[in-house]
């Protein structure tokens, strides 16, 4: 065992040893639901941690049999509780595991620290047509660039500010960024940072074709005052946004969802 900042760390292969000789209060279960196979848990309380749209299903590089549903299904009685991330989260777990019970179910808050959210935000017309994207260049910076595109030739002045790092862009998104003058790359931020950069920003942007099941960073938008712009098909995203963001009908992949977006 290695101690670090007072925590123990537990080498993955001698869990079992471990188990066997301590008497464990709480074992959490890190969104892998294959731990049930691999090992004999004994614990006074059992967690499933579930930060996906599933519990994760793979086990030693291969895909369980039916996503795990069955898996699950028939061994829940381990669990003292899954925590789930929405109410949009816990549905989508009923309607797969029709035989877990619904009051294993705990929704969990948020991981904002309270420190980084304060009044000291940038007066409105000081963001007017700033844009900030804050995920990875995958969930839908391509749809943005293009809207983006289409959109500084009516509005010159509109800036965006990408908050990730230039060797996680495409090929193409890079050449799409050195094509757009007011296009910026800003790195990694941390959340502080990042919180900053939202308060001088008129819109938060997330075009995505994705089953969201939560979004730390549209929570943050909100903190900030930014207008969020979102597609339909982010599910969760309008649970948490609900009248306090612009929801754009249709699949951010369809040809005219940017014309849409830019008259919304």
């Amino acid at each position: 065992m290695v101690t670090h900042n007072a925590v123990r760390y537990v080498d993955v292969s001698r869990l079992q040893e471990f188990l066997d000789m301590f008497h464990v209060h709480v074992f959490i279960i890190n969104r892998y639901l294959h731990c049930v196979l691999e090992y004999s848990i004994r614990a006074d309380r059992v967690v499933l941690w579930a930060h996906d749209y599933m519990a994760n299903y793979y086990h030693a590089g291969r895909r369980l049999p039916h996503d795990g549903i069955a898996l699950m299904n028939s061994t829940h009685k381990i669990f003292s509780s899954i925590v789930v991330l929405s109410t949009f989260h816990q549905q989508t777990f009923v309607e797969q595991y029709k035989h877990v019970p619904h009051d294993l179910y705990r929704i969990i808050g948020h991981g904002i620290d309270s420190c980084v959210l304060d009044d000291a935000t940038v007066p409105c017309s000081e963001r007017e047509l700033r844009f900030t994207y804050c995920s990875s260049p995958s969930q839908g910076l391509d749809q943005l660039l293009v809207f983006f595109e289409t959109f500084v030739k009516a509005h010159p002045a509109a800036m965006l500010d990408l908050c990730c790092v230039r060797e996680s862009l495409s090929v193409d998104q890079r050449r799409r960024v050195d094509r757009l003058k007011t296009v910026h790359v800003l790195g990694f931020l941390t959340q502080e940072g990042l919180m900053r950069q939202l308060e001088s920003t008129q819109f938060w942007m997330y075009p995505a074709n994705r089953q969201e099941t939560f979004c730390i960073s549209a929570l943050l938008a909100l903190a900030a005052g930014c207008v969020c712009i979102y597609p339909a098909s982010a599910n969760s995203l309008d649970q948490l946004l609900r009248t306090r963001g612009v929801q754009v009908p249709g699949n951010p992949t369809d040809a005219d969802w940017c014309t849409r977006a830019a008259a919304e």
